[in-house]
C-alpha cells in the first residue's frame, strides 16, 4: 500500500479522500485480514488495513514503540478500517513488528524499514579488472526528485571472502557525484567483489565486480543467419545457412579460419505456470545431456575478408526430436595466434506456424474473455490456413461437464500471418440454485456437486488450423464472493497512452462490468516501477448490452520521469458496497520522459595513437556532464560497462515492486476483485486469516498450478583517466634512420582498459574536452550522464565508435601470466593496412633482462641495450592488407609482477612508417600454495606482541613468499568471511535439513546484532528458513514430533525434535513460526519427560556430529530442557516451562559427568530460572581450565588437521554463553581469546557444529563489548638471526569507531627470510590480529584424508599437450570410511583442478561421471576449475571436461590440483601434476606427462554406471 500516493502528505485531499473509500470497499466481508506493505520508508507515511475494525495498530522493535497508527477519518464508522504510520526520519533501517489488537485477538505482521531520503546510485568504470588495477567508482546521490544532493556517502568494499577490506567516506558535489578509486592489490583474492554505498536517508546501492587474471580479446566473432526459425516437418534434408563474420577491435578484418559446430537441444514438453515454463515428462529438471545437446556437425572454413559462408545439410534423422540448433564458431587469427567464438541458436518448428496467445488465467463470472493471439509462419514458409478459435465452456466441480456447444471464431489471415484479438462470450447458464459461491466447508462431495451443477468453470481455447491443433489454453474461474466483476479490455481494446508537450500523459480504456456503471464515478490509481505516479477519481461512460456494460474511461496526469517499463493502471468501482476492480498494463509513450537532453561525440571517427583528439559536449548550461571512455575488447571480454544510465538511476529509485507482509497462519481464498487491485499495487495477492470457515475453493480443472499446455513451438505470455597531452610522450630512439628505415618516433606504452572517466562542467550547452588518443589499437567509445542541480538528471547515452590505428603497427600476443621456468611462447605480429606490400621491415625484440631465449629463425642476437637482456633483430616481410607472424620462447628466471618485452618494426625510410610498443608479462611463483595464519584477540592491548614466522617460509619457491598483517575490530576476525558460506539452502533428510537450516539462523542473529545484515542477505536467509522449516515438516510425525525419515522411522526422534524446537524458536525472529506446531513439538517432549525428570531417548540419530557432547542422559536431558526453555520463551507454552523446570531439578541432582555435559546442564539450569545467571557463571568458571573449557575428548584426527577436538570449541562456546550474560562477562575474554585463535584459515572451526556454536557465543560476547575502540599497532618485521635494532617497520594500522568491521592489512616486505614480526599495539576496545603467512611448496610432506589426482590427454592419445585436451581429476576419501567419516562426505566439497599455462576450461563440457546432479556449479578462475561437488561419494567421483590452448607456453611447470571439505577446507586432498619437458639444441620442445605415483580412486563403484557415457564422449582408451 505505500504505492498509493494519496497516503503522502503532499497528496491532493481529493485523491485521498477516493482511495480510502476505494479501500474500504476491498475490504468487504472477507473476514479478519491485517496487510502492510512488505517495506515502510522513514520520514514518510504508510497504511496497513484491517477488514475488521482494530482498536490498536502499532509499529515496534522488541519493546520500543516506533510509531502509533491512527485512523485516516475517525469521523467515519468505516474508517479505523485504515490507518496510517507516520515513520520518523530517525528510524533506522531494519525489520519491525507491526502489531494490531482486534478485541481479544492480536495479530503481528513483519516490514522492512528503509531509508526514505533519496537513493544513491553506483556505477564503476568496468564489471572485470585485473589484480592491481584501480576501480573507477561514481556514486550519485539524488532525491526522489531526481535532483543531486550533497550529503556524505561512505563507500565500502568486500573480497570474494565477505572480508570488509576498503572504506572511505565522501562528500557528494553540488552535482550529487562521488568519485572514488578503489584500489586493488597485486596479491590478492580473485573472484567477485562487493561495492557499497550508503548514505544519511538513502536507500543502499550495491553493485559486483570480477577480480581475475585475464587478456583482452583481439576481435569480435558473430554469427549471422538468414532466419532465427526454420520449418522442419516433412523435411528430408535441413540445410543450415549462414555467415561467420570475424573483425577486429580497429574495425579491420580477421583473416584464418573458422570451426564450426553444430550440436542439437532436445525438445522438453513445456507446461507454462505462473513462474514460467517447466519442463515435464520424467525429471523436472533438463539432464546434462539435455543441457549440453548432441554434436550433428563439424566443419572447418577458410575466412575471406573477415567472412566464411557455410552450409550444412543435416539429414531428417539427424534433426528429429530436437527442439534448435546451437551453432558455434571457433575463429583462430594466425596474425595473433588467438582465437575467439561465438554462439547462435537456430530454432526448429516442427509445425508451419509459431503460435503466440496471450490471455488471462481466470475469467469472471458474466463478462467475456479476451485473448489476443498472433499466428507467423515458422522459417521462410507461408501460412496456409484456415485458422480459427475454438472455444469449449466447461461446468460443475472440476469442470466435469460441458456447458452448450463450442464457440467457434474465425481469424484473418492478412499479409502473410495473423495477428487478431477475439472475445468469447460465456454462456448463461448459471442460476443461484445450482451455482453457490461459497459451499460449506464439510459439504460432501455429492453437495458440493449438486450445488455447483451449473457454475461455469473453465474455458478451453484451441486454435486450429482446419481441424489441426496448434495450440490451446485454459482459462479457470476466478473466485469472487459477489459473483460481480469488472475487466479492463486489455486486447479487443487495448489500453493506450499519449503524451503531450509537457510530458503530461492521457491514458484511454475500455471496461466491461456486470454491474451497470453509467455515470458512476469510479478510482484508478497509476504505479511505475512499483512507485505511484497518480490516484484520482474517474467517470464511467457507456452502455449496458445484454447484462454487460461497456463503457470508456480517461484521465490525464504528471508521471514524472520514466522508462520504458510499462504503467500498472488499477481501476476500481462500487455500488452499494459492493466492490470490482482490474489492471492493466500500458505501455509508456516515447514523448513522456521531462528530462533535458546530453550528448557527447568525437571530433573524427578515425585517428593514430597519441593524435589529439576532440570531445565535444553538449548539455543544459549548469550542468556537469560525466565521461566514461573503454576499449571495445573489454565489452568483447563479456565485462559489460557498469555506467550510470537512466536504467540504473530508475532501477535504484523505484526497486523491485515489494510484495505485501501478511499475517497468514491460516490461508483462504481471497476474492478476485480484491486481489486485481492488490496485484496493481504489489504484484501478488494478499491473504489473510479468517475467523470463520474459510469458504471451499471452486476446482476448475485446469492444470493444478494455473498452467497451460502448448505444442513444442507455442510461446505463451501472461497478460500483463583523462590522458591528457602528456600520457605517452614521443621518444626518439636514435632521431634517424638505420639502415634506410623509418626512425622510431615514440615507443607505444599507454594501454589503458578505461581511458577517460572524468566530468566536464557545462558553462553555456557545450564544451569541448581535449585528449590524446592511448597507445592501443582498438576502438572507442563514451558513456555520458550529467546532473543538474535544478533539473536533475539526463542520460547521454554512448557515441559513435572512435577507431585508433596506423598503416603498419606491430603486436605482442600472451598470456595473462606464466609461471617461474615455465617456457611461453609469445607471438610478434606486424599488420600492414596500406595497399602496396612491404619489403625488408626490421623487426626488433628486446626482453627484460628476467628472460632467457635462443633466439631462432628469422632472428638473429643483437648488440645488447642498456638495462635490458637478450636483443633479436630479423628482416622481414609484410604482403599488402597482410601481416607477419613470428614467434619467440622465453623463459623468466625470476618472479615479478611485470617483465618487460619490447617489439618495433621500422619499414624503408620512402615508406615512412615505423611503430615500438612495450608491454609486461607477470610471473608468478612455482609450486603449491601453503597458507598458515595465526590470530591473537587484543583487549585494551599495551604490550607488544611478538609474532614467529613460519620455518616453511626459508624453503618456499623462489618469489612465493607472503606475509600479510591485518588488523579488524569485530572479534569475530577472520570467522566473517565464512559467513556467506554457512548460509545455504536446507536439502536431505531430517538431519541433514535442519544442519543447514541452524546457521542461517545464527548467521543472521550475529550480523543483525552487529547492524550489518543487510537487506538481500536477509532475503537470502529468510528465503532459506522459509524453506528449511517447509522441509523439515515432511519429517514430521503426527504426534509433532520428528526424524530423519519422518513416518518411515519407527518413532520419531526425542533428540531431532528437541533440536527443531530450540532453532525452530529461534528462527521465529525472521520468519512466522505457526505455534502450534511448537506446541505438538513440545508435547512430544513433554510426553518423554520420566517422573524423576529426565528424557527418553527415542529413536536414531544418524549424523551424530550434530549431537556435540549431548549423547548420554544427562547431556540429552540438558540439551532438551534447553530447547523447552526456549521455546517457552518465545511462545506461550507453559507446559514446556513447567517441563524445563522440572528437569532442571534432575539435572542438578547429576554428578560425575564430563565438562561439555555439565556447562550445558548449568545453561540448561539457568535458561529455566532454576540457577541465578550469577550461580551459573560462578559454577561454570569453575569448570574451566586455564584460558578455556576442555571436553576431555580424546582427538582421533590425524596431525594434518592441526585443530583442537570439537568438544572442546562447543564446551568453550558454551561455557562463555553463561558467563556472557552475568557480571562476571570480562571473565568470558580469555576464553575468547583462544577461541578466535582456534580458527582456520578460513576463520571457521573444525565443524559446521562447531563453529555455529562458537558463532553464536562470539557473537553474544560481541553485543556485550560493544563500544568505542580505539586501538593502533605500529607493525616491524625481523629477519631471522637478527636483533629488534635491525627491525624493519612495515607500517601502521589504527582501529577506530569508523572502520572497526574493515580489515585493514599491511604486507611484509622480503619475507623469504624468515624470523618475526611485532606489533606494539595500544588503545582502548577490542580487536583481532591475524599474521598470514603464505608461500609455495614442491611438494607435500604428510599425508592428507581426501586424495585427488588429475589426468591429461589428447584426441589421439599422443603425448605432450595439444590444442585441445581431454581432462580427467579423480577425488576419493583416503582414508577407510568410517561412520564419523561418511557424515563428513555428505557435505559440500570443492574439486580445483589446476590448468597448465595458456589453457583454460570449457565450462559447458563439465560431467561428473555416473552422477547427473553431484556438480553444482563450476567457477573459472586464474590457472584452475573449481567444481563444486554436493558431496564426495564414498566410492570417489571422476569429474572430465575440455580444456583448450588460448596461448603456447612450452616447459609448463606442475600445477596443483586440491580436492576439500567447503566448510572444513583441512579435510583435504592435493596433487601436483608434472609435465617431462626437455629442450634440444636446436631449441625444439618435448613433452610428456610425468607418471602419477597417486592411485586413482577405485572406480568400481561408478564405471559400471558411466561405461557407455564415457565411450560415447570417446574420452581416453585408458580409462
Amino acid at each position: 500500500l505505500q504505492h498509493l500516493p494519496c497516503l503522502c502528505p503532499q497528496s491532493p485531499p481529493g485523491q485521498a479522500i477516493a482511495m480510502r473509500a476505494f479501500l474500504l470497499m476491498l475490504c468487504g466481508s472477507l473476514g479478519l485480514q491485517l496487510s502492510c506493505p512488505a517495506t515502510m520508508s522513514s520520514g514518510r507515511s504508510s497504511s496497513c488495513y484491517a477488514s475488521q475494525e482494530i482498536t490498536g495498530l502499532t509499529l515496534t522493535q522488541g519493546e520500543t514503540v516506533i510509531a502509533t497508527a491512527v485512523a485516516s477519518d475517525p469521523a467515519n464508522a468505516d474508517a479505523p478500517r485504515l490507518f496510517e504510520f507516520a515513520i520518523p526520519s530517525d528510524t533506522a533501517p531494519n525489520q519491525y513488528m507491526v502489531t494490531g489488537t482486534a478485541g481479544s485477538d492480536q495479530v503481528q505482521v513483519q516490514v522492512q524499514v528503509v531509508a526514505g531520503g533519496g537513493v544513491l546510485v553506483l556505477g564503476t568504470d568496468k564489471a572485470k579488472y585485473k589484480p592491481g588495477q584501480d576501480i573507477l567508482t561514481r556514486v550519485l546521490c539524488l532525491s526522489t526528485e531526481l535532483k543531486p544532493v550533497v550529503t556524505d556517502v561512505t563507500v565500502s568494499v568486500k573480497n570474494p571472502e565477505d572480508l570488509k577490506i576498503f572504506q572511505v567516506v565522501q562528500q557528494t558535489d553540488v552535482y550529487g557525484v562521488a568519485v572514488v578509486s578503489i584500489p586493488v592489490a597485486t596479491e590478492t583474492a580473485q573472484g567477485g567483489y562487493t561495492i557499497s554505498a550508503s548514505a544519511a536517508g538513502a536507500v543502499d546501492a550495491e553493485g559486483v565486480v570480477t577480480v581475475e587474471q585475464y587478456v583482452l580479446p583481439k576481435f569480435e566473432v558473430t554469427i549471422d543467419q538468414p532466419q532465427e526459425t526454420v520449418m522442419v516437418q516433412g523435411v528430408d534434408t535441413l540445410k543450415v545457412t549462414g555467415v561467420i563474420s570475424a573483425i577486429y577491435t580497429y574495425g579491420e578484418p580477421v583473416p584464418g579460419s573458422a570451426l564450426l559446430e553444430i550440436s542439437g537441444v532436445p525438445k522438453v514438453t513445456q507446461w507454462f505456470g505462473w513462474g514460467g515454463p517447466m519442463m515435464m515428462g520424467g525429471d523436472m529438471e533438463p539432464t546434462p545431456e539435455e543441457e549440453s545437446g548432441r554434436q550433428l556437425a563439424s566443419v572447418q572454413l577458410t575466412m575471406q575478408e573477415g567472412k566464411a559462408e557455410f552450409e550444412v545439410e543435416l539429414s531428417s534423422g539427424d534433426i528429429s526430436g530436437l527442439a534448435s540448433l546451437v551453432l558455434v564458431a571457433n575463429v583462430s587469427d594466425p596474425a595473433t595466434g588467438t582465437r575467439q567464438s561465438a554462439s547462435a541458436d537456430l530454432g526448429l518448428s516442427w509445425t508451419e506456424e509459431e503460435l503466440e496467445m496471450e490471455v488471462d488465467p481466470e475469467f469472471k463470472i458474466g463478462l467475456p474473455v479476451e485473448a489476443k493471439i498472433k499466428i507467423t509462419p515458422a522459417g521462410s514458409g507461408t501460412l496456409s490456413g484456415p485458422y480459427t478459435v475454438k472455444t469449449q465452456w466447461y461446468q460443475g466441480e472440476y469442470g466435469s461437464n460441458t456447458a452448450g456447444e463450442p464457440i467457434t471464431t474465425a481469424l484473418t489471415l492478412a499479409d502473410g500471418m495473423v495477428d487478431e484479438a477475439v472475445s468469447i462470450a460465456a454462456p448463461d447458464t448459471e442460476t443461484s440454485t445450482c451455482c453457490v459461491a461459497r459451499v460449506a466447508a464439510d459439504a460432501t462431495w455429492e453437495q458440493r456437486q449438486e450445488q455447483r451443477s451449473c457454475c461455469l468453470a473453465r474455458a478451453q481455447i484451441q486454435v486450429l488450423a482446419g481441424d489441426r491443433e496448434v495450440g490451446s489454453a485454459c482459462v479457470g474461474r476466478g473466485f469472487t464472493v459477489s459473483g460481480q466483476g469488472l475487466a479492463v479490455s486489455k486486447y479487443v481494446n487495448a489500453p493506450t497512452a499519449t503524451a503531450a508537450a509537457d510530458g503530461a500523459v492521457t491514458v484511454q480504456m475500455k471496461v466491461l462490468s456486470t454491474l451497470d456503471l453509467t455515470g458512476t464515478q469510479g478510482h484508478v490509481a497509476v504505479s511505475a516501477g512499483g512507485q505511484p505516479r497518480f490516484a484520482g477519481a474517474v467517470e464511467f461512460t457507456g452502455a449496458v448490452t445484454d447484462g454487460v456494460f461497456a463503457g470508456d474511461v480517461e484521465f490525464s496526469f504528471q508521471p514524472g520521469l520514466l522508462t520504458s517499463a510499462p504503467l500498472r493502471v488499477g481501476i476500481s468501482a462500487a455500488q452499494d458496497r459492493v466492490a470490482v476492480a482490474d489492471w492493466a498494463e500500458v505501455a509508456v509513450p516515447a514523448a513522456a520522459s521531462t528530462t533535458f537532453d546530453t550528448s557527447a561525440a568525437w571530433n573524427t571517427s578515425e585517428c593514430r595513437p597519441n593524435d589529439p583528439v576532440g570531445l565535444g559536449v553538449e548539455s543544459k548550461a549548469g550542468s556537469k556532464v560525466f565521461l566514461l571512455a573503454v576499449d571495445k575488447a573489454v565489452e568483447l571480454l563479456g565485462a559489460k560497462v557498469a555506467a550510470i544510465t537512466s536504467g540504473s538511476v530508475m532501477s535504484a529509485l523505484l526497486g523491485q515492486d515489494p510484495a505485501p507482509a501478511t499475517f497468514t497462519p491460516r490461508m483462504c481464498p481471497v476474492d478476485i476483485e480484491v486481489t486485481a487491485m492488490l496485484t496493481m499495487l504489489h504484484g501478488t495477492a494478499v491473504h489473510g486469516p479468517s475467523s470463520e470457515p474459510c469458504p471451499t475453493t471452486f476446482n476448475n480443472g485446469c492444470p493444478s498450478w494455473g498452467e497451460q499446455v502448448f505444442d513444442d513451438d507455442m510461446v505463451m505470455e501472461m497478460a500483463p583517466g583523462m590522458a591528457g597531452d602528456g600520457a605517452a610522450e614521443d621518444r626518439a630512439e636514435g632521431g634517424g634512420s638505420a639502415g634506410g628505415s623509418t626512425a622510431i618516433k615514440r615507443v607505444r606504452t599507454f594501454f589503458p582498459e578505461t581511458w577517460v572517466h572524468e566530468g566536464v562542467e557545462i558553462a553555456d550547452g557545450e564544451a569541448t574536452v581535449d585528449l590524446r588518443a592511448p597507445d592501443s589499437i582498438t576502438s572507442w567509445r563514451v558513456a555520458s550522464f550529467a546532473t543538474h542541480p535544478e533539473d536533475g538528471f539526463s542520460d547521454g547515452g554512448v557515441s559513435d565508435w572512435l577507431v585508433v590505428k596506423k598503416n603498419m603497427f606491430a603486436s605482442l600476443s600472451m598470456p595473462a601470466f606464466v609461471v617461474h621456468q615455465e617456457l611461453p611462447t609469445i607471438t610478434l605480429t606486424i599488420q600492414n593496412l596500406l595497399d602496396q606490400p612491404l619489403t625488408q621491415v626490421l623487426v626488433t625484440c628486446r626482453l627484460d633482462e628476467g628472460f632467457a631465449t635462443n633466439w631462432t629463425s628469422p632472428f638473429s642476437s643483437s648488440d645488447p641495450v642498456a638495462g635490458w637482456g637478450p636483443v633479436g633483430t630479423a628482416r622481414v616481410d609484410v604482403p599488402a592488407k597482410g601481416f607477419w607472424t613470428g614467434s619467440i620462447r622465453v623463459q623468466p628466471t625470476q618472479v615479478s609482477a611485470g617483465l618487460r618485452v619490447y617489439l618495433s618494426a621500422q619499414a624503408d625510410a620512402a615508406v615512412g612508417e615505423s611503430d615500438a610498443l612495450q608491454r609486461m608479462l607477470l610471473v608468478k611463483p612455482a609450486g603449491k600454495r601453503v597458507e598458515k595464519a595465526q590470530t591473537q584477540m587484543l583487549q585494551d592491548p599495551s604490550e607488544a606482541i611478538t609474532v614467529d614466522l613460519p620455518a616453511g617460509l626459508t624453503a618456499g619457491t623462489p618469489g612465493s613468499p607472503f606475509v600479510r598483517v591485518s588488523l579488524v575490530g569485530d572479534i569475530l576476525g577472520n570467522a566473517v568471511s565464512n559467513l556467506e558460506g554457512l548460509v545455504q539452502v536446507p536439502t536431505g533428510c531430517g538431519e541433514q535439513t535442519m544442519i543447514g537450516l541452524a546457521p542461517n539462523v545464527y548467521v543472521g542473529d550475529y550480523l543483525q546484532s552487529r547492524g550489518r545484515l543487510g537487506t538481500e542477505l536477509r532475503g537470502r536467509i529468510v528465503r532459506n528458513i522459509n524453506v528449511g522449516v517447509q522441509r523439515e515438516l515432511m519429517y514430521r510425525h503426527p504426534n509433532g514430533g520428528f526424524s530423519a525419515f519422518g513416518t518411515q522411522d519407527d518413532s520419531a526422534s526425542t533428540w531431532l525434535t528437541a533440536y527443531v524446537v530450540k532453532v525452530f524458536a529461534e528462527a521465529s525472529q525472521f520468519v512466522t513460526i505457526d505455534a502450534s506446531l511448537i506446541e505438538a513439538a513440545t508435547t512430544f517432549l513433554v510426553n518423554q519427560q520420566t517422573e524423576a525428570g529426565d528424557f527418553k531417548k527415542l529413536g536414531r540419530v544418524i549424523h551424530e556430529d550434530m549431537m556435540g557432547g549431548a549423547t548420554d542422559a544427562t547431556g540429552l536431558t540438558a540439551f532438551v530442557s534447553l530447547a523447552l526453555s526456549t521455546a517457552a520463551a518465545s511462545f506461550d507454552l507453559p507446559a514446556a516451562g513447567t517441563a524445563a523446570t522440572k528437569a532442571a531439578g534432575w539435572l542438578a541432582q547429576q554428578e560425575g559427568a564430563q565438562v561439555y555435559t555439565k556447562l550445558i546442564s548449568i545453561r540448561a539450569q539457568a535458561a529455566a530460572g532454576a540457577m541465578t545467571v550469577e550461580d551459573a557463571a560462578t559454577a561454570a568458571l569453575a569448570l574451566r581450565t586455564g584460558d578455556h573449557w576442555s571436553s576431555a575428548q580424546v582427538s582421533t584426527q590425524p596431525s594434518y588437521y592441526n585443530m583442537p577436538a570439537t568438544l572442546d570449541v562447543e564446551a568453550t562456546a558454551y561455557g562463555m554463553l553463561i558467563v556472557v550474560p552475568s557480571s562476571q562477562s570480562g571473565e568470558a575474554v580469555p576464553s575468547a581469546r583462544w577461541l578466535v585463535s582456534q580458527q582456520n584459515d578460513r576463520g571457521g572451526f573444525a565443524s559446521t557444529q562447531d563453529t555455529v556454536v562458537a558463532l553464536e557465543a562470539l557473537s553474544a560476547l560481541a553485543t556485550k563489548l560493544a563500544g568505542s575502540s580505539a586501538i593502533t599497532c605500529d607493525i616491524a618485521h625481523l629477519a631471522s638471526g637478527e636483533d629488534w635494532t635491525t627491525a624493519v617497520a612495515v607500517g601502521s594500522i589504527t582501529v577506530n569507531d569508523d572502520n572497526f568491521d574493515v580489515v585493514q592489512s599491511a604486507d611484509v616486505a622480503a619475507p623469504e627470510g624468515g624470523g618475526k614480526v611485532r606489533l606494539d599495539c595500544s588503545g582502548t576496545g577490542v580487536a583481532v590480529a591475524t599474521v598470514a603467512a603464505k608461500w609455495n611448496v614442491d611438494a607435500q610432506d604428510e599425508p592428507e584424508p581426501l586424495q585427488v589426482t588429475a589426468r591429461w590427454a589428447s584426441d589421439d592419445g599422443g603425448d605432450g599437450l595439444q590444442e585441445t585436451m581431454q581432462v580427467r581429476a579423480c577425488a576419493s576419501p583416503r582414508e577407510e570410511v568410517t561412520e564419523e567419516t561418511r557424515n563428513l562426505l555428505a557435505g559440500y566439497h570443492i574439486l580445483s583442478v589446476g590448468l597448465f599455462s595458456g589453457y583454460s576450461a570449457r565450462e559447458s563440457t563439465v560431467v561428473a561421471e555416473g552422477y547427473e546432479k553431484l556438480v553444482m556449479r563450476t567457477e573459472q578462475s586464474s590457472g584452475s576449475l573449481e567444481v563444486y561437488l554436493d558431496s564426495l561419494p564414498e566410492g570417489g567421483v571422476c569429474v572430465a571436461f575440455v580444456a583448450q590452448r588460448d596461448h603456447m607456453v612450452e616447459m609448463v611447470q606442475p600445477v596443483a590440483s586440491a580436492v576439500f571439505d567447503y566448510y572444513e577446507p583441512s579435510r583435504r586432498g592435493e596433487e601436483v601434476l608434472n609435465m617431462e619437458v626437455a629442450m634440444d639444441s636446436e631449441g625444439q620442445i618435448t613433452t610428456s606427462l610425468a607418471p602419477s605415483t597417486t592411485a586413482a580412486p577405485d572406480s568400481s563403484g561408478c564405471a559400471s554406471l558411466t561405461a557407455a557415457l564415457v565411450v560415447s564422449l570417446g574420452l581416453w582408451s585408458f580409462l
